[in-house]
């Protein structure tokens, strides 16, 4: 005896996108709990003094947070959005700690804008 589905007999498949929900969430997830890890070591070895606190104003400054949020829409696969927000993060972490001077006017702002426009050439047939 035959069991019949409810859409005719037909097997019924998960959905695509709920697939997709359930690998980003996971992926956040490991993300998230890999960084706090990584985040309260750092800041447990500050308070230790076995890192100086210089490394620790780096660690917890505006630009690395541009930088893991970049890192983490990379992982969760959108990688043109995160990849241009880590190089904006390093940028601006490069100018204002190390003191190199990055001319960003002539030279990364035209090649931000060059970026976006193969992004969009490569991205066109998805």
């Amino acid at each position: 005896m035959e069991i019949l589905s409810k859409n005719g007999g037909e097997e019924q498949t998960p959905n695509q996108p709920t697939q997709q929900k359930n690998k980003n969430a996971s992926r956040t997830s490991v993300f998230v709990g890999v960084l706090l890890i990584i985040l309260g070591g750092l800041w447990m070895m500050t308070n230790l003094n076995v890192l100086p606190t210089r490394i620790f104003d780096v660690v917890f400054s505006w630009q690395m947070l541009i930088i893991v949020l970049g890192l983490y829409l990379v992982v969760v696969r959108n990688y043109w959005v995160g990849g241009s927000l880590m190089a904006v993060g390093t940028l601006f972490l490069l100018t204002d700690y190390l003191h190199i001077h990055i001319p960003v006017v002539e030279i990364f702002l035209p090649a931000v804008v060059i970026a976006m426009g193969v992004g969009m050439i490569l991205s066109r047939g998805k």
